[in-house]
């Protein structure tokens, strides 16, 4: 791990969201306005913050981070898919099901372009 003095200022701030992100992981109520108090930011600084950093809104990061940890738990069979969708955050097992999938989906076909992008390259020699 980087030490802070050699991080930027975004990169510190990135990393205390996820942070606060991740120790409010069970925390169903957890949102922009707990983030931003977490990390003593107005909500219109850390919205435009993230825009700028990550191109997406403060919820779509949060998602984001409570779905990389539910794809550690899946991948360490710590629990049901139901059971993680809980522990991440998420009211609703269907909901958390039809995210991971959609995640599950677009990550076959980037890996799928990938392939064809070097085969393509193959049959271009």
């Amino acid at each position: 791990m980087q030490n802070e003095k050699d991080l930027s200022r975004d990169e510190v701030l990135l990393r205390k969201l996820t942070e606060a992100v991740a120790s409010n992981l069970e925390n169903k109520q957890f949102g922009v306005t707990e983030l931003s108090d977490a990390v003593a930011i107005s909500r219109f600084q850390l919205h435009r913050k993230l825009k700028l950093l990550k191109g997406k809104s403060v919820s779509q990061f949060i998602r984001e981070v409570r779905l990389e940890e539910a794809r550690r738990m899946l991948l360490a069979d710590v629990g049901t898919a139901a059971e993680i969708s809980y522990r991440v955050g998420f009211n609703n097992p269907t909901y958390f099901n039809k995210l991971v999938g959609r995640e599950l989906q677009n990550a076959v076909q980037l890996d799928t372009m990938d392939c064809l992008g070097s085969e393509s390259r193959i049959i271009a020699r």
